[in-house]
């Protein structure tokens, strides 16, 4: 119907690229909560990498579709936006990982015989990328506003 993706997309990243991250670092922090969310952590953590990539995607092709979109502001934008997706498909691995290397069901089909400081490193790892994706989607999202409504 004419409307570019990225603004559609954008609150679907945001929320996914918030919440994802909070998970993960609950789940660092608490074992209990851990077990109770199970493989729904990997799963939210990879579909938000999917969306923040998505997003990242969608806004390229609009800055490509035209000319007024080249400006100081969409291309800071545009940049925190790319760290996004990165940090928050780093957040989908590391997620996968802690999984991997904590769940029982995991541990017993698959990790069992991995060494056990992979399960620090798995947890260390979730939440640096955590934490990185809370601040950069943030900084996308204020910087793309800013740029929007000239804040």
């Amino acid at each position: 119907m004419g409307l570019p993706l990225h603004p559609l997309a954008v609150h679907f990243a945001v929320a996914v690229g918030m919440v994802a991250p909070v998970a993960a670092l609950v789940a660092v922090l608490l074992p209990r909560f851990r077990t109770w969310l199970g493989w729904g952590l990997p799963a939210l953590a990879v579909l938000g990498a999917i969306v923040l990539r998505l997003t990242v995607s969608f806004g390229d092709m609009l800055e490509d579709s035209d000319p007024a979109y080249d400006t100081p502001a969409v291309d800071t934008h545009s940049d925190w936006g790319e760290l996004a997706g990165n940090a928050g498909t780093v957040l989908a691995v590391a997620a996968v990982l802690l999984w991997l290397t904590t769940s029982p069901t995991a541990r017993r089909r698959w990790t069992s015989r991995w060494p056990s400081w992979l399960t620090l490193l798995a947890q260390v790892a979730t939440a640096l990328a955590a934490i990185a994706t809370l601040v950069l989607t943030v900084l996308a999202g204020h910087t793309g506003a800013s740029a929007v409504w000239g804040g």
